[in-house]
């Protein structure tokens, strides 16, 4: 997953690249704008997802689990819709205004802290994985070894260690007001520590590579896992209605799953699914700079860079907004309690 942070540069004519260079302004624009209307609507999505968990009560891991994933999304869709996106905008919208252009170099910024929900949003998508495939493979021991207390403190492990690692990147920049002789006015301006460039190794290492390829091949093989165990289930389900024997109705007992547990595995199937697809134009991005040098900003290709980072963005954001729909479909006691809450609201 990638953040849009080249608004402000000027990217060199090129002659190779298949991308003009002067239609990457207006790409970059663009997608800051349909970025923000889509945080907003993301924002607005995972708010009423928290409402309705909330409502329907965090008795179990898994209503916890997703109450988090949604918690997160919307902190990262709120905070980088308000915080980011439409600094930026203001930023680009008078570049010859000086109080303009501050609120730029804030939005660019900023979005180094909240970078750090995005990470989590995938990690605790990782997390929701593993749980549904041991629910597969040891349904029986399933609630006892993910109990409500266990699936709080992974959780919040998870996002400590989300700061943690962010924390080398975040020390060694910063923003203070500086005197421009040129303007003789006071301007916002970001500055760089000393290690920079070491914790820019680390932080591009561990937190852009290491942290979402690790994640992104637990979902993969959890995905195989669940989608064999639904297909599996499946097959079981019609061959237990055809033939009422009672070891089937043994066999159904002691191992297979029950309909809600098959209905959120489902749901976690298309959440995990949508964040893999999601990740696919960044690992792609990563992929061709290592193929193709030349392929990154500043270089030969950096137009062409540029547009896949802006279609990585968007559909990075657009994952974080179609969650609701996937639990509308596959958690009955959400689109219930969604239900009521929405009648109880007109009413008001």
């Amino acid at each position: 997953m990638s953040q849009l942070n080249v608004s402000s540069r000027v990217l060199p004519p090129t002659a190779k690249d298949l991308v003009p260079s002067n239609i990457v302004p207006t790409i970059a624009t663009v997608t800051i704008a349909l970025g923000f209307v889509l945080q907003m609507l993301g924002a607005a999505t995972n708010y009423i997802s928290i409402v309705v968990f909330c409502r329907a009560g965090l008795r179990d891991s898994v209503s916890l689990s997703f109450f988090v994933l949604s918690l997160s999304d919307f902190v990262y869709m709120l905070s980088n819709g308000l915080g980011s996106n439409l600094c930026q905008l203001v930023g680009m919208a008078d570049p010859g205004n000086l109080v303009a252009k501050d609120f730029g170099v804030f939005g660019n910024f900023f979005i180094w802290y909240i970078v750090v929900f995005k990470d989590y949003t995938l990690t605790v998508s990782a997390f929701i994985a593993v749980a549904r495939c041991c629910l597969v493979s040891l349904p029986l021991q399933f609630r006892s070894v993910f109990t409500l207390y266990r699936t709080s403190v992974s959780l919040l492990v998870i996002f400590i260690i989300m700061v943690v690692i962010h924390m080398p990147m975040l020390f060694t920049q910063g923003l203070e007001f500086s005197f421009d002789l040129r303007t003789n006015t006071t301007r916002l301006v970001s500055w760089q520590g000393a290690s920079r460039k070491e914790t820019l190794a680390f932080h591009d290492l561990v937190v852009r590579n290491i942290v979402p390829y690790s994640c992104i091949i637990i979902i993969a093989l959890c995905l195989i896992i669940l989608t064999s165990k639904l297909f599996s289930a499946s097959k079981f389900r019609k061959s237990l209605t055809k033939v009422h024997t009672d070891t089937c109705k043994e066999k159904f007992a002691e191992g297979e799953l029950s309909s809600r547990d098959i209905r959120v595995i489902k749901a976690v199937c298309f959440i995990s699914g949508s964040y893999f697809i999601g990740f696919l134009p960044t690992a792609m991005q990563s992929i061709f700079r290592v193929i193709f040098p030349e392929f990154n900003l500043g270089k030969t290709y950096s137009n062409s860079f540029v547009l896949l980072l802006c279609f990585a963005v968007i559909i990075t954001y657009f994952n974080s907004t179609i969650n609701i729909v996937f639990y509308w479909t596959y958690n009955t006691k959400y689109r219930e309690q969604l239900v009521i809450w929405c009648s109880r609201t007109k009413k008001i």
